[in-house]
């Protein structure tokens, strides 16, 4: 599990993502340039990730007038929503581990599942607390080339109002996910704030890492559609040259309750570690909720509405 105690920060906090690896039995190839430029939501052909974040604006409608402050209040009011919701969520998880090599030829795969379990709480005013389980055990079981990855769930929590604060966000107009209008607001970590929300840990050493990536919020909702995201930097001194992820929510549906939970389906995550690339994708299906009240339903995503 990856913690972050000597921060002053929840257990599990660093809850947008976790990297986990092992100390042994790898040799660090020489430096090479960090990033990749454009940006697309795959890997360009001959590519082995997708290009960074920041060297383009992807389009949006220039007649369209964003309004930050309202788009960001709807949104941290959706999140603050789910949490009131949501203690607790049970899904089948499968994870698919490919190493490539720089033009995204695949060397190694591995296929894997799991019974997934995440805990979002507010442990007091103004802290909240993610904890991961797989098949009983608590995250930090290595599943492919002595690394775990844990926390992808919860980088929306970027948007909460509790940790919005903590970076420069701005608002680039209405462009659309998978043809639903959606503001698509940039964020970058703030150096005059505490980076909470990702961080490596490698075998004993922790290492927090700033976050700089896009946000897609629906227009009609307010929910989060897709998250895009890079670190701000490279980390030489654990070998981390990239690290680019993409969630994307959807809206499963617990007829009982009659109510929409907006919940990751999918995420991805495209690493340069070590002096070896990775792409690993999570899909999540078959989700059980647990209420405070205790009472369960099963549901899958669906597709939302257009």
């Amino acid at each position: 599990m990856c913690r972050a105690a000597n921060f002053g920060i929840a257990k599990m906090f660093l809850l947008a993502g976790c990297l986990l690896a092992a100390t042994h039995g790898y040799t660090q190839s020489p430096p090479g340039p960090s990033g990749a430029p454009g940006l697309a939501a795959e890997p360009r052909k001959g590519a082995w990730a997708p290009p960074d974040i920041d060297e383009s604006v992807p389009p949006v409608d220039p007649a369209a007038k964003c309004a930050l402050p309202e788009v960001l209040h709807a949104a941290g009011a959706r999140l603050t929503e789910l949490l009131a919701n949501l203690d607790k969520f049970t899904a089948t998880e499968q994870i698919e581990y490919l190493q490539v090599n720089r033009k995204g030829d695949t060397l190694q795969r591995r296929l894997r599942s799991y019974d997934y379990v995440v805990s979002l709480r507010e442990i007091r005013p103004g802290m909240l607390s993610a904890e991961e389980f797989r098949n009983g055990r608590e995250g930090a079981q290595f599943f492919f080339n002595d690394m775990a990855t844990n926390g992808l769930p919860a980088l929306v929590l970027i948007f909460h109002p509790y940790y919005v604060g903590d970076f420069e966000m701005t608002c680039e107009g209405l462009g659309n996910v998978n043809g639903e209008p959606a503001w698509q607001v940039h964020f970058r970590q703030r150096p005059d704030r505490p980076s909470r929300m990702y961080g490596l840990r490698v075998g004993q050493r922790h290492y927090v890492l700033d976050l700089r990536g896009r946000g897609w919020i629906s227009a009609s909702s307010s929910q989060m559609l897709r998250l895009e995201a890079d670190i701000v930097t490279p980390v030489p001194q654990a070998a981390m040259r990239r690290s680019h992820k993409i969630v994307e929510y959807q809206p499963v549906r617990f007829e009982k309750q009659k109510v929409d939970l907006w919940l990751p389906a999918r995420a991805e995550i495209f690493m340069d570690f070590r002096g070896h690339f990775y792409q690993i994708r999570h899909s999540f299906t078959g989700f059980l909720l647990f209420e405070v009240t205790t009472r369960q339903e099963i549901a899958d995503p669906r597709p939302p509405d257009r």
